[in-house]
């Protein structure tokens, strides 16, 4: 077949017949073929003694998006080769191996459990300096994890790996270390706030005065101060 850009530009182009009203050609992305869609205004597609006529409307924007699109595609489904069968369905976990999942996300949440609980008790230790000054929660919240760093980092990988075991399947890890990040962040964020009223709280009420007696004026002196 011959492709003619804008009567001026012809290019001969192999093309794969996928049925009575629909053919293939490839497209390389770095070809003439590319540019001159790109650039063109007008397509005419020659076929044995047909003629077809086409006006290229914002290809110079579409292509772009679509090579942008296929590469987005790639990487959620990885490397296609082609011409191989289709990937085969995902085939259903065992019994067998459904209770060795549960039993590990069992075992893992206690382990997440206990590496949080290590982590809030350094997180109280070196944020309490901070805890009754006018800083934000936020902001008492990062300054304890950096100190904390190996107890938040422990924390983070043990949340990459549940959602790893829930889900049967390796994790998108950067996607998911983002988001186990955000939600340590959140509890040591709460577990300040919380502290901090709490400790507010006790202030209050010790520097409460107790309650006076009432007193005989006729039997006890009277005193001023």
């Amino acid at each position: 077949m011959q492709l003619v850009f804008d009567r001026s530009s012809t290019i001969d182009v192999t093309a794969n017949i996928k049925s009575p009203t629909l053919v293939t050609i490839a497209m390389p992305a770095q070809s003439a073929l590319i540019n001159a869609f790109r650039q063109g205004r007008y397509l005419e597609l020659v076929a044995n003694d047909a003629r077809y006529t086409f006006a290229l409307t914002s290809t110079g924007e579409m292509l772009p998006a679509l090579v942008e699109c296929v590469k987005q595609s790639a990487n959620v489904r990885g490397p296609v080769t082609p011409g191989a069968p289709a990937q085969a369905q995902t085939p259903q976990p065992t019994e067998q191996e459904r209770a060795a999942r549960a039993e590990k996300k069992a075992l893992l949440e206690k382990t997440r459990d206990l590496i949080r609980s290590k982590m809030l008790a350094c997180i109280g230790r070196e944020g309490a300096p901070m805890l009754l000054t006018d800083e934000k929660a936020e902001v008492v919240a990062k300054a304890a994890m950096l100190f904390c760093k190996g107890d938040v980092d422990a924390l983070t990988n043990a949340t990459i790996e549940l959602i790893e075991t829930e889900e049967g399947r390796p994790a998108n890890r950067n996607a998911v270390r983002d988001a186990a990040e955000k939600r340590v962040q959140e509890v040591v964020t709460a577990h300040v706030i919380r502290t901090r009223g709490e400790m507010i709280g006790k202030g209050q009420r010790q520097d409460a005065p107790a309650p006076s007696r009432p007193t005989d004026s006729g039997t006890r002196p009277s005193q001023s101060l």
